[in-house]
């Protein structure tokens, strides 16, 4: 079965090899994951192994300058989770409340995997290449994709994950419309982010201009975040919380609890409500 769009990259027979920063040249075998193979062809990365194979369009240039930074430091990226176990925890915990029991569900903007694997969410879409590497090796289906524009029908999917992703999106309302899209009619959007508003907030914009990932984020607040759902067409909205210890302090995982206001991390679940119309359609 394959876990692509046929219209993605370019066919594996094409043997025109290029320079894929980061990456590998040409073809090679992941001894570290049997069966596993990985191609970079003209600016395509091609991860195949018995189940699936993903097709990746790499960026070029100065695009989604966003997605160069992921792939550029992967390892730095997964080393926050282990210098903070704790918070990592409190976040996974406050997520795991507020998503169904069962159904249908996709994270967007998946990673490395560390929410969509422990969570049991199978599938998952990024536009990193360096990322996706990582999350099928956890056996995760990673689709290459933007938010703003989802590879799945009208309908397809029953929730929705998004977790630290909102403040990379080129165009947020775009991709919550796409959200809206494709979940089917009552279906959930469960998103998971960094309070502005927040003592963490706070932090990370004083100290964003320096950070290799942040530099160029765009945080937001909670009551911005639940403007731009219900524009998108969510309603019923839910809250959780958590991460009220300050980061270098935290001994155990903090507690979750309902709302938002206290804690740093929250997160938001809405319900796909009525179609909306997009900009110029009446």
């Amino acid at each position: 079965m394959w876990g692509n769009d046929p219209g993605w990259g370019i066919s594996p027979g094409a043997r025109q090899k290029t320079r894929c920063p980061g990456m590998i040249e040409g073809r090679q075998t992941d001894h570290s994951s049997p069966g596993k193979t990985v191609w970079c062809i003209s600016f395509t990365l091609i991860i195949e192994n018995s189940d699936f194979r993903t097709i990746y369009p790499l960026p070029k240039g100065d695009a989604m300058p966003g997605v160069h930074a992921f792939s550029k430091n992967v390892r730095q990226y997964e080393q926050w989770f282990l210098d903070h176990p704790n918070a990592y925890v409190s976040e996974l915990h406050a997520v795991r409340e507020l998503l169904p029991m069962n159904g249908m569900g996709v994270e967007v903007g998946i990673g490395t995997g560390r929410f969509a694997a422990p969570l049991g969410i199978r599938k998952g879409v990024d536009p990193s290449p360096a990322m996706a590497a990582i999350a099928s090796d956890k056996g995760l289906q990673v689709l290459p994709g933007v938010a703003e524009n989802l590879p799945f029908r009208d309908g397809e999917i029953d929730y929705v994950l998004m977790v630290t992703t909102v403040c990379f999106l080129d165009d947020r309302d775009l991709a919550f419309r796409e959200i809206h899209r494709v979940l089917r009619p009552g279906g959930l959007f469960v998103i998971g982010f960094i309070d502005r508003d927040s003592p963490l907030g706070r932090q990370y914009l004083q100290r964003k201009d320096r950070s290799v990932f942040y530099k160029d984020a765009v945080f937001y607040s909670v009551p911005e975040i639940v403007d731009h759902l219900g524009q998108a067409g969510f309603d019923q909205f839910d809250f959780r919380q958590t991460l009220f210890t300050p980061l270098d302090q935290m001994k155990l995982p903090d507690p979750v609890q309902q709302g938002h206001g206290r804690g740093s991390f929250v997160v938001v679940r809405g319900v796909k409500g009525s179609d909306i119309s997009t900009p110029g359609e009446k």
